[in-house]
């Protein structure tokens, strides 16, 4: 490396790098909240980003109140950072109005919170 300046002496360069985490993936969005999946273009999905560095495969599922299995998440509009939710059930089905639970595995550590499907 070549460095050519003003000043007269000797110069280092340093590499500074993020201290290390117990997860190479964390969730830092749920948007939004309730979802209207009428296929109106608003509000229809929930998208979940998540700060994914090392480019890590996402997962998550979605539940029903009673702990029922409702979907897999879906790659959202970023594959590398983002799931979707699209307020349908496995089959393409729209699901009822309510409360349903989220589950992401962020590098072996699940988190969970809820999505609202409003009518």
């Amino acid at each position: 490396m070549t460095f050519t300046g003003s000043q007269i002496g000797r110069f280092q360069i340093r590499v500074a790098s993020h201290a290390p985490t117990t997860s190479q993936i964390s969730l830092t969005r749920v948007y939004p909240r309730i979802i209207t999946p009428n296929g109106d273009g608003w509000n229809d999905k929930a998208i979940f980003q998540f700060d994914n560095p090392q480019l890590l495969p996402l997962t998550g599922h979605i539940y029903d109140i009673t702990g029922a299995s409702v979907a897999e998440l879906k790659a959202g509009p970023n594959p590398a950072s983002t799931l979707e939710w699209d307020g349908k059930d496995s089959k393409g089905t729209v699901v009822p109005a309510g409360i349903y639970v989220y589950s992401v595995d962020e590098s072996g550590t699940i988190e969970t919170g809820t999505v609202v499907v409003a009518r």
